[in-house]
């Protein structure tokens, strides 16, 4: 969309609420409505039934957008608006789930793919319409992961904002060496060669720079298996069971395993979001979402971003979060209302969270859009809950105990997600 077609749908939004307004004869001069609570840790803070209660998580840039827009949603309808956010993902998580099997949601809320899914399949999500007039600009794989399944008109969420995986690269690092820059060009094959060749040990032998970082776990290793040609997952089953050794799944499993083990110049494995060495310039390159950006923007890096290697095809991982409203909402009308302009707010900003903290260039940000195109859904309710912790922990332990055989490690992950499958009898 142009400008000016933004500026339609701005005026678009807020003439609608305007005249919601004027037709429910709401005061002209309201009161300062926005309350926004200190930051929750978990459980479920006490609801004010007067006030559209809305849930999120984090704070920084994200959260100065979320306020600012209440605010213009504020003055034009006159409704309350209790921000309640919580500090982190997880503790946001086991609120929401404390919440749902309570009764307890609040109107509005973020939520990933999974959580959308869920809520939804247990009937507590109100659907939301898919503007006729944004169906088309919408039309990707962050809205289409958000659908009702089997409708082409109603959403279980708005989206609020995605990443995906990306390679990112110290441009530094790759100059002192007289190394070409990555490009799209690039095969795993060719990263291997490139981080043995860029890491670095001082005395004792304790590195001084790793050749690379990679986000240990399911969502990397769904994306390579895919591009070896089998997903691990798809949104309607497990497909990382009675495997062989030439299995795409198994094969991508066991080159991420010998990065580790055998290889020995990728940074150490942790559960969270990868980057941290990068951002230090302690490694090379760096396999990780837009949400490093924040961080690169306060650190002394000059980096690049380009797709993540290939093999036979393209592919990466999409994390995904929507704006949601309670099915029994007594102000389920202004809760959507209020989703749509945040989410419009979002698509407007960039959809990422690096374009809500500091202007980035546009032909890095442009990495992001193209990458989506070959993104691979987050985990939805066919993969078991706990699955990301149980293939990290497996994997850790394995590249701990040196064991690269990846037929091992899978049936390991298997018995742990599908605890109650019949175990095999020796004849």
């Amino acid at each position: 969309m142009n400008k000016w077609s933004w500026i339609a749908l701005g005026a678009l939004l807020l003439g609608s609420i305007a005249v919601m307004f004027w037709v429910t004869g709401i005061g002209e001069e309201p009161e300062p409505l926005f309350e926004s609570m200190d930051y929750v840790e978990t459980g479920i803070p006490a609801r004010d039934p007067r006030k559209l209660t809305v849930w999120a998580y984090g704070g920084g840039a994200r959260q100065d957008n979320w306020e600012e827009q209440i605010a213009v949603f504020e003055e034009a309808i006159g409704e309350s608006v209790d921000l309640v956010r919580f500090e982190n993902a997880e503790g946001y998580e086991a609120s929401l789930r404390q919440a749902a099997a309570q009764d307890k949601l609040p109107d509005l809320m973020l939520v990933n793919h999974r959580q959308a899914q869920e809520l939804h399949g247990a009937g507590q999500l109100a659907p939301l319409a898919l503007p006729a007039s944004l169906a088309a600009e919408w039309a990707d794989l962050t809205v289409e992961s958000l659908r009702v399944p089997g409708s082409e008109e109603s959403m279980m969420a708005y989206p609020a904002d995605f990443s995906v995986l990306v390679l990112y690269y110290n441009r530094r690092m790759f100059d002192e060496q007289g190394m070409a820059a990555p490009g799209d060009h690039w095969s795993w094959p060719i990263l291997t060669g490139i981080a043995k060749s860029l890491y670095r040990k001082g005395e004792g032998g304790r590195p001084t720079r790793y050749g690379v970082e990679l986000p240990l776990g399911l969502e990397l290793w769904n994306a390579v298996a895919a591009e070896y040609g089998a997903a691990v997952y798809a949104d309607g089953a497990w497909l990382a069971s009675d495997l062989t050794e030439d299995a795409p799944q198994a094969r991508a499993l066991k080159f991420l395993l010998d990065f580790y083990y055998t290889y020995v110049v990728v940074a150490p494995p942790t559960r969270g979001d990868t980057g941290q060495y990068f951002a230090r310039d302690a490694s090379a390159m760096a396999v990780a979402g837009a949400e490093l950006i924040p961080l690169l923007t306060d650190s002394a890096v000059d980096w690049g971003v380009t797709f993540l290697p290939k093999q036979e095809s393209r592919a990466s991982a999409l994390r995904l979060e929507g704006w949601a409203v309670r099915a029994d909402s007594a102000k389920a009308r202004e809760a959507a209302e209020l989703a749509l302009l945040l989410s419009s707010e979002s698509r407007r900003a960039g959809w990422l969270p690096a374009r809500l903290t500091e202007p980035v260039e546009e032909e890095r940000l442009a990495v992001f859009y193209q990458q989506l195109e070959s993104a691979r859904p987050p985990p939805g309710v066919a993969v078991p809950t706990g699955a990301r912790v149980i293939v990290f922990e497996e994997m850790k332990a394995a590249i701990e105990a040196g064991d690269t055989d990846p037929l091992g490690v899978v049936q390991k992950i298997g018995a742990r997600l599908f605890p109650s499958a019949p175990k095999p009898t020796a004849e």
